[in-house]
């Protein structure tokens, strides 16, 4: 009877001193649950509002080019890659990649405003990818007119 309440006593303890070692990795892994982090440049993006980010289009601002896509940095500090392909029309780079032009003499730059719609989230690598869905450009034309 004493020998099965020590071990009891003992087995308990252990279980507790396990519990509490790894309760900073619960912690973490519940965090990195919740949240999603963009590698390169330590933003997160909230994993409760994904349904929001695929259903809605977002302001942001070209933030960098490569030759397979534009970097669109939203307001609310995700970045996203809208890729060259689905872009309506063929753009090409300058030499220092600041700026695209369409064969229709269409601009994009670096700094310009622009409105995308999130198209797919891959959280494997993690990336964002958007489709362009009008330039600053494109919006005060129309409202001019």
């Amino acid at each position: 009877m004493v020998f099965q309440f020590l071990f009891r006593l003992l087995k308990s303890r252990i279980a507790f001193l396990r519990e509490h070692r790894l309760m900073p990795l619960v912690k973490k892994y519940e965090y990195i649950s919740r949240v999603f982090y963009m590698p390169d440049y330590a933003k997160e993006l909230r994993m409760s509002r994904i349904d929001r980010l695929l259903t809605e289009e977002f302001d942001g601002c070209i933030s960098g080019m490569c030759s397979w896509a534009i970097f669109v940095e939203l307001d609310n500090m995700c970045e996203g890659a809208v890729p060259l392909r689905t872009l309506d029309e063929y753009y090409t780079a300058d030499e220092a990649m600041t700026r695209m032009v369409s064969d229709s003499g269409n601009v994009l730059e670096i700094g310009m405003r622009v409105r995308v719609r999130a198209t797919n989230v891959v959280l494997a690598e993690p990336r964002v990818y958007l489709t362009l869905v009008s330039t600053a450009a494109s919006n005060t034309s129309a409202n001019e007119q």
